[in-house]
């Protein structure tokens, strides 16, 4: 049971050498019910050389990962790598069909595309990408059905068999432990309330003692108490609670969501020619020019993805980038008007952080706007 629990966990994800590293990374989620399809935006900040394989081996790994639409989540390190699970699966024929069967189910249904490289408030480069899961629903059909088989078979580890015993009456019935619900992703399982109570503060006590390392000190073990711990507080994640059951929901239900995660405050660089190189659209001119026309409806649908449900400083780094270097001055002028337009409707609506309004003079305070962004991408907004 072990194996199909942490297959399921990890989300098939496999190892990734180090070579790479982010600042941080924000993922947007959505659910498209007519097309049974989870969409996810991924935004890669502060992409840099870790410093701890050849330059070589960095230029040969980041291009393979553009190439074949892989997928990088929070550098713990995990890494979605198409061929090196495809290659995993083959082993696995014999000693878990269902399991093989789900992990090809869940590899032929992935796609990605890259959407562009983007400069921080610093002048860092990253990269976004569009992640689509496409009939989400018969995928997580066969994760429930595996979880069900697992928890009626198999053997659980000792920490995991009260939890495991509850479990099987509700696998008996083909319960769905994982599920979609509006544009969130709902997690449940039936707990004790003392049991879960003891849970929760063994977490916390393991977070708030480590958490104190900072992020520049943190090995894999830190990095994973740091992100449970923005996870928790920082991202739209609600937890119910009750005498029989638990449930855990990432996302809202009636809106898309964005996760925002730091991973360490790095000043490295190093990659920014490599990633232009390979991921040549430049997003931050693509969003003003969608913004700026008057119609952005009308734009490419990937960049209409960023405008609608993408992080909202996505929209106001993209028109301060056009204030900041704009060829003319009636486009700079126009960048200007419409990112103040912005604030004012991001004070109304939100107000946390507060959203600079223009100088007395009518100008655009650059540097506020700048600090803005960085508590925008650094906590929820």
């Amino acid at each position: 049971m072990r194996r199909t629990l942490s297959f399921v966990v990890i989300g098939t994800l496999a190892l990734l050498p180090g070579c790479v590293e982010l600042d941080g990374q924000r993922i947007c989620l959505r659910y498209v019910a007519d097309r049974d399809e989870l969409q996810f935006l991924l935004f890669y900040d502060g992409v840099h050389d870790s410093k701890s394989k050849g330059q070589g081996e960095v230029v040969d790994q980041l291009t393979k990962f553009v190439a074949s639409g892989d997928v990088l989540l929070l550098d713990w390190p995990m890494h979605f790598d198409r061929e090196a699970i495809s290659n995993d699966l083959q082993k696995l024929e014999k000693e878990s069909p269902a399991l093989m069967d789900l992990g090809r189910t869940a590899v032929d249904s992935i796609r990605s595309v890259p959407l562009g490289h983007y400069r921080d408030e610093k002048g860092r480069i990253g990269a976004a990408q569009m992640l689509v899961v496409s009939k989400a629903s018969v995928l997580f059909g066969k994760l429930n059905a595996l979880l069900n088989h697992e928890i009626l078979t198999g053997e659980p580890e000792r920490e995991l068999r009260p939890i495991v015993d509850r479990m099987r009456e509700g696998a008996r019935r083909g319960e769905q432990w994982l599920r979609i619900d509006g544009h969130s992703i709902v997690m449940s399982a039936p707990v004790r309330p003392r049991e879960w109570a003891r849970m929760k503060a063994e977490a916390l006590m393991d977070i708030l003692g480590e958490a104190e390392e900072g992020y520049e000190e943190a090995d894999s073990e830190d990095t994973r108490r740091l992100f449970l711990l923005q996870l928790l507080s920082l991202s739209p994640v609600s937890i119910e609670e009750t005498p029989e059951r638990l449930t855990i929901r990432l996302g809202t239900k009636s809106r898309p969501s964005t996760f925002r995660f730091r991973l360490r405050e790095s000043e490295k660089t190093g990659l920014d020619n490599l990633l232009a190189k390979l991921v040549p659209e430049n997003l931050d001119e693509r969003v003003a020019d969608a913004l700026l026309s008057g119609e952005p409806e009308k734009a490419d649908p990937l960049i209409r993805a960023v405008i609608e449900w993408g992080p909202a400083e996505e929209r106001a780094r993209a028109l301060l980038r056009r204030v900041e270097n704009g060829t003319t001055v009636e486009g700079r002028r126009a960048a200007a008007g419409r990112l103040a337009e912005f604030g004012a409707a991001w004070n109304r609506d939100h107000g946390d952080p507060e959203a600079p309004s223009p100088r007395e003079d009518g100008t655009t305070d650059v540097a506020a706007w700048k600090m803005w962004y960085a508590r925008m991408v650094r906590f929820p907004g």
